[in-house]
């Protein structure tokens, strides 16, 4: 994957997947917003999903199951991340929760995902798949 600075993500666009992390005691330390064309590319290019596939989706404007369960992997393994980030073990980031397309996010990680501030807008070029957006969002 290759990271280039893009526009913010608009937390009411369709297709969005928030992914939320928290810490033990259940404070939301970050939110991943994706488009669909993040999550479809990332998903299949993390399970070697033709690309066809990941493509057809994003036409579509849907994420299959296909596509969904290896996205969800990936956003599980960026709480490691977090973890690192935070400096110490007490941290224990975790994700929380995966909002994929089609279901809606808490209104308070709508708004959190939307504020300004401490966040990192990308566009994200998955090699061999294609492009999508993501926009990184520190709660604290």
């Amino acid at each position: 994957m290759r990271l280039r600075p893009g526009a913010p993500l608009a937390p009411t666009a369709p297709g969005l997947s928030f992914a939320i992390y928290v810490d033990a005691h259940l404070t939301t330390h970050a939110v991943v917003v994706a488009d669909l064309a993040a999550a479809a590319y990332i998903g299949a290019a993390s399970t070697l999903i033709p690309v066809g596939v990941a493509a057809a989706a994003v036409e579509e404007h849907t994420l299959p199951a296909l596509l969904r369960t290896p996205f969800g992997s990936v956003l599980e393994e960026w709480a490691q991340l977090f973890d690192r980030a935070a400096g110490t073990e007490e941290a224990e980031i975790r994700l929380y929760d995966a909002v994929l397309p089609g279901g809606r996010p808490p209104p308070d990680i709508a708004t959190l995902a939307a504020a300004p501030g401490l966040r990192l807008d990308v566009t994200v070029s998955v090699r061999a798949y294609g492009e999508g957006r993501l926009s990184l969002v520190l709660g604290r």
